[in-house]
């Protein structure tokens, strides 16, 4: 579950990623904001806890 839920986790941070353009990724931290990263960890786990 462990593993799961830091995929999740992972998974919001590199979709954030991706819609951060080139030239700001050197000049701005990009997070996950504590709420949202919760959420992506239980999700991650809930998926794993029901066998997907």
């Amino acid at each position: 579950r462990a593993v799961a839920a830091a995929r999740g986790v992972y998974a919001e941070l590199l979709s954030r990623l991706e819609a951060t353009p080139a030239d700001l990724l050197t000049r701005r931290r990009v997070r996950v904001p504590g709420p949202r990263k919760a959420w992506a960890a239980a999700r991650g786990s809930l998926s794993t806890a029901r066998g997907a």
